[in-house]
């Protein structure tokens, strides 16, 4: 019996969805986290290019900025002890135990969302190193230590060579005999030269060109020089910058030098403000300002605490 020509071709359609179907089932599921890096000027991964638009196609997976300071946050509801900030123009808060939580889950948001979760920080460049710039980075391991916490958290954090910056002398001595860790006994500043030190916070900034009071003389070292001199684009980058409401000044720096600034691959930046850590005059909004401008300048930002 012969079949007829629309037979045949009905047949072929259906065994075609057939295979289909049957290829789109068993295949393993593309992984959503972790698309391609970009292909910008033909680089491997993101971070290999310096241009402003690098992490384009990757903005999906960035978590964004909290419209408002963490104290607002649903995880500090049952925190709150009655309504003491900014919205009512109350800039003071009763103790870090009111937002803990908040900063807690800011923190572990920061690192389920860092370039290590969206692609392990493997770097398949000739000569490409990875490294972790702390800034402010005060003793390298117990209570609060932010390197420790890095190399336990950040996916292959324990594989980043470290550049440790700290003014204060007394850790110094903590980082002698520690492997793939260079300690640099300098503040951060955009000029390389003699500074001054304080510790109170009551102060603009706790480092200065000129003496006030009883400040210390310490070294200062030009962050932008700095990045220039030591960094090359192919290595990946991640800094923390926790620098005493210096990170104003630095930031307007990075920004007049993009590409330089785009060394750095990855930032988590404490941002010293009112409502938070009662310290005026800037407000949560100027810190908001400061994180989107990073991010659109091509920077991978977060909000450090």
């Amino acid at each position: 019996m012969q079949i007829p020509a629309a037979a045949k071709i009905t047949a072929a359609c259906l065994a075609s969805i057939g295979l289909l179907l049957y290829l789109w089932f068993y295949s393993a599921p593309p992984n959503l986290a972790m698309p391609a890096a970009s292909s910008l000027l033909g680089t491997t991964v993101a971070w290999e290019s310096t241009e402003m638009n690098r992490f384009q196609n990757l903005s999906f997976f960035h978590h964004g900025f909290g419209p408002r300071p963490v104290y607002w946050d649903r995880s500090n509801t049952e925190r709150r002890v009655g309504w003491k900030h900014a919205w009512e123009g109350m800039l003071t808060r009763s103790s870090t135990s009111d937002h803990d939580l908040g900063r807690a889950a800011r923190a572990d948001l920061l690192y389920d969302r860092s370039l290590g979760a969206l692609r392990h920080p493997s770097t398949i460049l000739p000569g490409a190193r990875r490294i972790y710039i702390d800034l402010g980075a005060r003793n390298p391991k117990g209570n609060e230590a932010s390197i420790e916490y890095f190399q336990r958290q950040y996916p292959g954090g324990s594989t980043f060579y470290v550049y440790a910056f700290d003014a204060d002398k007394r850790f110094k001595p903590m980082y002698k005999g520690l492997p793939n860790t260079t300690y640099v006994e300098a503040a951060v500043a955009t000029f390389d030269g003699d500074c001054y030190f304080t510790k109170d916070l009551r102060m603009s900034n706790s480092m200065s060109r000129t003496q006030r009071g009883n400040d210390e003389a310490i070294k200062c070292v030009d962050l932008v020089k700095w990045l220039h001199h030591h960094i090359k684009p192919t290595d990946l980058v991640v800094m923390k910058m926790d620098v005493e409401r210096a990170e104003f000044e630095l930031v307007a720096a990075l920004l007049k030098s993009p590409k330089t600034a785009r060394l750095i691959d990855e930032l988590m930046l404490e941002c010293h403000h009112a409502e938070t850590w009662n310290l005026p005059p800037a407000t949560y909004g100027d810190c908001l300002e400061v994180f989107r401008s990073l991010q659109a300048a091509g920077i991978w930002t977060h909000e450090w605490f």
